[in-house]
């Protein structure tokens, strides 16, 4: 009986955490395609890029951009205040399929 009772009750506990875990896929799933679909607006990126110049020093600098099949409209790095050495994107889930999508020409 007692042994019945333990089953029972890890039984309980699996299927809860099942469930748990598939909530929480399905509400960071609702959250994340609202990221994904969101464009960046070029103020924020800018923003952004300027706290990391004042802390980082780069020898090199490169810009990755992913899910541009996502994009309604074209990303458009003119729009940017800083100058990177090379643009890479993807239009693809897979790593490889990253190329250079805008070179910047040196002053």
């Amino acid at each position: 009986m007692e042994d019945e009772l333990k089953l029972r009750f890890i039984e309980s506990l699996q299927r809860n955490n099942d469930q748990i875990r598939e909530d929480r896929a399905k509400i960071v799933g609702a959250y994340s395609e609202l990221i994904y679909r969101h464009r960046v607006e070029d103020n924020l990126l800018n923003y952004a890029l300027k706290l990391d110049a004042a802390y980082v020093f780069p020898t090199k600098k490169n810009l990755v951009i992913t899910s541009l099949d996502q994009l309604d409209e074209k990303f458009k790095v003119e729009n940017l205040d800083v100058e990177f050495d090379a643009v890479y994107g993807s239009y693809s889930p897979y790593s490889k399929e990253f190329k250079q999508i805008f070179k910047f020409l040196k002053r």
